[in-house]
Protein backbone atom coordinates (compact mmCIF):
# COMPACT_ATOMS: atom_id res chain seq x y z
CA UNK A 1 0.00 0.00 0.00
CA UNK A 2 1.03 3.71 -0.61
CA UNK A 3 0.83 6.67 2.05
CA UNK A 4 0.09 10.03 0.11
CA UNK A 5 -0.02 13.51 0.89
CA UNK A 6 -3.85 14.29 -0.07
CA UNK A 7 -2.23 18.10 -0.98
CA UNK A 8 0.27 16.28 -3.65
CA UNK A 9 -1.10 13.20 -4.66
CA UNK A 10 -4.01 10.54 -4.80
CA UNK A 11 -3.03 6.95 -4.02
CA UNK A 12 -3.83 4.60 -7.38
CA UNK A 13 -5.46 1.52 -5.16
CA UNK A 14 -4.51 -0.75 -8.40
CA UNK A 15 -0.90 -0.14 -7.84
CA UNK A 16 -0.05 0.80 -4.85
CA UNK A 17 1.68 3.69 -5.89
CA UNK A 18 0.97 7.46 -5.52
CA UNK A 19 0.91 9.93 -8.97
CA UNK A 20 2.43 12.34 -9.29
CA UNK A 21 2.61 12.99 -5.05
CA UNK A 22 4.03 12.03 -2.17
CA UNK A 23 5.10 8.54 -1.63
CA UNK A 24 6.12 5.63 -0.14
CA UNK A 25 6.90 2.76 -2.05
CA UNK A 26 8.95 1.36 -4.73
CA UNK A 27 8.02 4.40 -7.04
CA UNK A 28 9.46 6.80 -5.20
CA UNK A 29 11.86 9.14 -6.01
CA UNK A 30 12.30 12.93 -6.48
CA UNK A 31 9.24 13.35 -8.77
CA UNK A 32 7.10 12.24 -5.42
CA UNK A 33 7.25 15.91 -3.85
CA UNK A 34 5.91 17.87 -6.65
CA UNK A 35 2.61 19.48 -6.22
CA UNK A 36 -0.57 18.42 -8.65
CA UNK A 37 -0.87 21.05 -11.02
CA UNK A 38 -5.32 22.59 -11.24
CA UNK A 39 -5.68 22.13 -15.21
CA UNK A 40 -9.06 22.94 -15.08
CA UNK A 41 -7.96 26.53 -15.26
CA UNK A 42 -4.83 28.67 -15.51
CA UNK A 43 -4.15 29.62 -12.15
CA UNK A 44 -1.20 31.78 -11.21
CA UNK A 45 2.06 29.89 -11.74
CA UNK A 46 0.98 27.01 -13.55
CA UNK A 47 1.90 28.59 -17.03
CA UNK A 48 4.83 29.17 -15.28
CA UNK A 49 5.68 25.61 -14.37
CA UNK A 50 4.91 24.25 -17.77
CA UNK A 51 7.29 26.92 -19.31
CA UNK A 52 9.88 25.86 -17.05
CA UNK A 53 8.88 21.93 -17.42
CA UNK A 54 9.64 22.47 -21.24
CA UNK A 55 12.66 25.10 -21.12
CA UNK A 56 14.23 22.55 -18.73
CA UNK A 57 13.53 19.66 -21.55
CA UNK A 58 15.41 21.29 -24.55
CA UNK A 59 18.57 22.17 -22.35
CA UNK A 60 18.51 18.63 -21.38
CA UNK A 61 18.06 17.31 -24.92
CA UNK A 62 20.75 19.32 -26.81
CA UNK A 63 17.66 22.23 -27.15
CA UNK A 64 20.31 24.19 -29.67
CA UNK A 65 21.53 21.61 -31.77
CA UNK A 66 17.90 21.14 -32.65
CA UNK A 67 16.80 21.18 -36.37
CA UNK A 68 13.73 23.56 -35.42
CA UNK A 69 13.55 25.41 -32.01
CA UNK A 70 11.06 27.92 -32.77
CA UNK A 71 10.01 29.10 -29.58
CA UNK A 72 11.69 26.88 -27.39
CA UNK A 73 15.08 29.12 -27.48
CA UNK A 74 13.24 32.12 -27.14
CA UNK A 75 13.44 33.19 -23.20
CA UNK A 76 10.93 35.89 -23.56
CA UNK A 77 8.23 33.44 -24.39
CA UNK A 78 5.78 32.87 -21.62
CA UNK A 79 3.01 30.86 -23.18
CA UNK A 80 4.10 27.88 -25.58
CA UNK A 81 1.54 27.41 -27.46
CA UNK A 82 0.07 31.20 -27.99
CA UNK A 83 3.83 32.17 -29.65
CA UNK A 84 3.74 29.13 -31.31
CA UNK A 85 6.67 26.45 -30.47
CA UNK A 86 7.76 24.16 -32.76
CA UNK A 87 6.20 20.27 -32.29
CA UNK A 88 3.87 21.42 -28.80
CA UNK A 89 0.00 21.37 -29.13
CA UNK A 90 -2.18 22.60 -26.47
CA UNK A 91 -5.92 21.38 -26.46
CA UNK A 92 -8.61 24.50 -27.87
CA UNK A 93 -9.05 26.87 -25.51
CA UNK A 94 -6.84 25.86 -22.91
CA UNK A 95 -3.17 26.54 -23.25
CA UNK A 96 -2.39 25.01 -19.82
CA UNK A 97 -3.36 21.95 -21.40
CA UNK A 98 -0.01 20.56 -23.33
CA UNK A 99 -2.12 17.94 -25.47
CA UNK A 100 1.03 16.70 -28.04
CA UNK A 101 5.23 17.43 -27.75
CA UNK A 102 5.78 16.05 -31.59
CA UNK A 103 9.53 16.67 -32.21
CA UNK A 104 10.58 13.67 -34.36
CA UNK A 105 13.73 13.94 -36.76
CA UNK A 106 15.11 17.21 -35.02
CA UNK A 107 18.25 15.91 -33.73
CA UNK A 108 17.57 15.93 -30.29
CA UNK A 109 19.91 14.00 -28.09
CA UNK A 110 21.58 13.93 -24.40
CA UNK A 111 23.13 17.28 -23.46
CA UNK A 112 26.91 16.92 -22.07
CA UNK A 113 26.40 15.29 -18.98
CA UNK A 114 22.94 13.54 -19.11
CA UNK A 115 23.12 9.88 -19.89
CA UNK A 116 19.46 9.55 -19.78
CA UNK A 117 16.09 11.09 -22.09
CA UNK A 118 14.82 13.77 -19.72
CA UNK A 119 11.46 12.59 -19.21
CA UNK A 120 11.15 13.49 -15.46
CA UNK A 121 10.67 17.13 -16.79
CA UNK A 122 7.30 15.76 -18.71
CA UNK A 123 5.97 14.80 -15.80
CA UNK A 124 4.92 18.25 -14.65
CA UNK A 125 2.35 18.08 -18.38
CA UNK A 126 -0.43 15.79 -16.67
CA UNK A 127 -2.28 16.57 -19.36
CA UNK A 128 0.32 14.58 -22.36
CA UNK A 129 -1.61 12.20 -24.43
CA UNK A 130 1.26 12.30 -27.29
CA UNK A 131 4.76 12.06 -27.38
CA UNK A 132 6.75 11.52 -30.54
CA UNK A 133 10.58 11.82 -30.36
CA UNK A 134 11.49 9.05 -33.03
CA UNK A 135 14.08 9.60 -35.50
CA UNK A 136 16.70 11.42 -33.60
CA UNK A 137 19.92 10.98 -31.42
CA UNK A 138 18.66 9.86 -28.17
CA UNK A 139 20.79 7.67 -26.08
CA UNK A 140 20.81 5.67 -22.48
CA UNK A 141 18.66 4.01 -20.86
CA UNK A 142 14.38 4.86 -20.66
CA UNK A 143 13.99 5.88 -17.42
CA UNK A 144 11.00 3.69 -14.83
CA UNK A 145 9.19 7.44 -14.37
CA UNK A 146 7.67 6.87 -17.94
CA UNK A 147 5.15 5.66 -15.88
CA UNK A 148 4.41 8.56 -14.40
CA UNK A 149 3.32 9.78 -17.78
CA UNK A 150 -0.18 8.58 -16.73
CA UNK A 151 -2.46 10.17 -19.40
CA UNK A 152 -0.30 9.29 -22.48
CA UNK A 153 -2.03 7.85 -25.45
CA UNK A 154 0.86 7.68 -27.64
CA UNK A 155 4.53 6.48 -26.90
CA UNK A 156 6.87 7.30 -30.00
CA UNK A 157 10.53 6.83 -29.44
CA UNK A 158 11.53 5.01 -32.94
CA UNK A 159 14.68 5.22 -34.22
CA UNK A 160 16.64 6.38 -31.51
CA UNK A 161 19.86 4.55 -29.73
CA UNK A 162 18.22 3.86 -26.32
CA UNK A 163 19.52 1.30 -24.42
CA UNK A 164 19.16 -1.14 -21.08
CA UNK A 165 15.52 -2.68 -20.33
CA UNK A 166 12.32 -1.71 -21.23
CA UNK A 167 10.74 -0.54 -17.76
CA UNK A 168 7.92 -2.61 -16.55
CA UNK A 169 6.25 1.03 -15.48
CA UNK A 170 4.87 0.71 -18.75
CA UNK A 171 2.40 -1.40 -17.32
CA UNK A 172 1.11 1.90 -14.94
CA UNK A 173 -0.19 4.01 -18.19
CA UNK A 174 -3.24 3.16 -18.02
CA UNK A 175 -4.44 5.31 -21.30
CA UNK A 176 -1.80 4.26 -23.49
CA UNK A 177 -2.82 2.62 -26.76
CA UNK A 178 0.37 2.95 -29.23
CA UNK A 179 3.94 2.58 -28.60
CA UNK A 180 6.62 1.76 -30.91
CA UNK A 181 10.03 1.37 -29.26
CA UNK A 182 11.47 -0.01 -32.66
CA UNK A 183 14.96 0.23 -34.09
CA UNK A 184 16.50 1.35 -30.66
CA UNK A 185 19.45 -0.78 -28.57
CA UNK A 186 17.19 -1.65 -25.53
CA UNK A 187 18.66 -5.48 -24.55
CA UNK A 188 16.94 -7.91 -21.89
CA UNK A 189 13.90 -9.82 -21.57
CA UNK A 190 11.08 -9.00 -23.35
CA UNK A 191 9.22 -6.57 -21.25
CA UNK A 192 6.33 -8.13 -19.45
CA UNK A 193 2.73 -6.75 -20.25
CA UNK A 194 0.33 -7.41 -17.43
CA UNK A 195 -2.86 -7.24 -19.25
CA UNK A 196 -3.92 -4.62 -17.30
CA UNK A 197 -3.88 -1.49 -19.58
CA UNK A 198 -7.05 -2.77 -21.98
CA UNK A 199 -6.46 0.14 -24.09
CA UNK A 200 -3.23 -0.88 -25.42
CA UNK A 201 -3.73 -2.02 -28.74
CA UNK A 202 -0.37 -1.81 -30.60
CA UNK A 203 3.27 -2.18 -29.55
CA UNK A 204 6.42 -2.56 -31.68
CA UNK A 205 9.60 -3.65 -30.41
CA UNK A 206 11.18 -5.05 -33.38
CA UNK A 207 14.42 -4.33 -34.46
CA UNK A 208 16.26 -4.12 -30.43
CA UNK A 209 18.33 -6.69 -28.94
CA UNK A 210 15.88 -8.29 -26.59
Amino acid sequence: PCVCDPAKGTCDTTTGNCFPGSCVGNFGGPLCDQPLLDFDACPAGTMDAIVSALRTFYNNMDGPNWTNKNGWDNLGSTNPCADGWYGVECYPGNNCKILSIILPNNNLGLSAGRTEIDIDSLTALHALRVLDLSNNNIGGPLSQNIGYLRSLQSLLLHGNALTGIIPVTINLMKQLQYVDLSNNLFTGAMPYFDGSNAALMYIYLNDNML
